[in-house]
């Protein structure tokens, strides 16, 4: 291998990926075995170029050194954290692999380009082709409440009156939260590709069919903080693109949700929620009182990373005087404020912040000639909204399947990014 010139290596890269985006929509087990496979193989390049003496540069980006520090304080809280058990411990330290993840889709994405920048488009059509069927197989779903992986009926049902037997779309996924936030935001990178022409199906239909099938999809799942995540991230994906796409935009939307509430008092029930106190929203409430208290307790170092529910039954006794729920923050910005404490919970939240600023710099800075940049862009801001929208009232950050989403999401803003630079230095040819 001459630097990351290597024809072989950019095939297996590219089946890896492959494998790695069909599971994400519908496999954790497949999304961990295709990180694996990427990490090992970003392990070999690395090393690789290390022994021939050769730069590493192309791995630097805008905001790395605050993902270090992020993964920094989740460690040092694995190793400082007094009462934590070895295996805490060692679950702790686990979870900081996110790091190796993103790098080892950063590498991916190097190694694509530098030998076949047409298996990048591949790799995405592959993307959205999964999309559309597992979309349609969760609106099958949404009337039938099949789980062809499952043994157990599935009884998420939709209205708490139960007088309709309709079922919130989970399609793969062993929960519907998962399915909302993964193809919520994999779907405003679809949209973008859509609308801006990012890239071409032999059969133009295709895409044309996929968003509105996983849209449906979406809305059938009836999760409320990805309406609201999704609502927002397509108002501002409209009105970066011109304010008369942004108006039309929020006319069909409040249109569509008027008609719902009209018609439909089962529906005019659920979306009535986002903005009245029912009983979810209050445990919510109750949830969030609990975490902030145990942050209050341990400001510094957290109690360690994803290990907020050790402690939640005795706050739940502290707070209410009885035992209750054992869950997670549902509001991933409490959730890592509680695990990792104060400093690295700034590392975390000024990370998000530069990624999210690097998809506006990307929007901003290319060509508007290079529709496929700017269709990353836009779907990155608008992955990046559904993401941390949604993390207000759901600990999307700390769910596997949303997080390797959000990564592919940050690599692929980070990578597209960084090509656009070297391009205009005209350092491809020391890579």
């Amino acid at each position: 291998m001459e630097n990351l010139k290597n024809h072989k290596l950019a095939k297996w890269v590219w089946m890896v990926l492959c494998l790695y985006v069909v599971a994400l929509t519908c496999s954790i087990a497949g999304m961990e075995l295709g990180a694996a496979l990427l990490t090992l193989t970003a392990v070999f390049v690395v090393v690789s170029r290390l022994i021939r003496k050769e730069s590493l540069k192309f791995l630097r980006f805008q905001g790395d050194f605050l993902l270090w520090g992020f993964i920094f304080f989740i460690v040092l809280g694995a190793a400082l954290i007094p009462d934590l058990s070895i295996f805490e411990r060692r679950e702790i330290i686990r979870s900081s692999r996110l790091i190796l993840t993103l790098y080892a889709l950063l590498i991916a994405f190097w190694v694509l380009r530098v030998n076949a920048t047409e298996k990048i488009t591949l790799f995405l059509k592959t993307l959205f082709s999964a999309m559309i069927m597992v979309a349609s197989y969760g609106i099958v779903q949404f009337f039938t409440g099949i789980d062809i992986l499952r043994k157990a009926q599935y009884t998420d049902l939709i209205f708490s009156d139960r007088s309709v037997a309709l079922f919130r779309v989970k399609s793969f996924y062993t929960n519907t939260m998962s399915y909302s936030y993964i193809f919520g935001m994999l779907f405003c990178v679809l949209v973008a590709f859509w609308y801006l022409k990012g890239i071409k199906f032999k059969n133009e239909w295709v895409l044309r069919i996929a968003v509105p099938i996983v849209l449906t999809s979406l809305f059938l799942t009836f999760t409320r903080g990805l309406w609201i995540g999704l609502i927002a991230a397509l108002l501002v994906m409209s009105a970066l693109l011109s304010w008369r796409l942004a108006v039309k935009t929020l006319i069909g939307i409040v249109f569509i949700f008027g008609i719902l509430m009209a018609v439909s008092p089962s529906s005019r029930e659920r979306i009535a929620g986002i903005v009245t106190i029912d009983q979810s929203s209050s445990e919510r409430l109750q949830i969030w009182q609990n975490h902030w208290a145990m942050f209050k307790d341990h400001p510094l170092l957290g109690v360690g990373f994803e290990q907020n529910g050790r402690l939640m039954q005795e706050y739940n006794h502290k707070l209410f005087g009885h035992e209750w729920r054992v869950v997670h923050a549902h509001n991933h910005f409490l959730q890592i404020l509680t695990g990792v404490g104060i400093f690295g919970f700034l590392f975390f939240l000024n990370f998000s912040l530069c990624m999210y600023w690097l998809a506006f710099k990307l929007w901003f800075e290319s060509s508007r000639t290079d529709h496929f940049s700017r269709a990353i862009a836009l779907g990155s801001i608008g992955a990046q909204t559904v993401f941390h929208v949604g993390g207000l009232t759901e600990a999307v950050f700390v769910d596997r399947e949303s997080n390797h989403a959000y990564l592919l999401v940050i690599a692929l803003t980070i990578a597209t990014y960084s090509f656009m630079q070297y391009s205009k230095s005209n350092e491809f040819k020391h890579i």
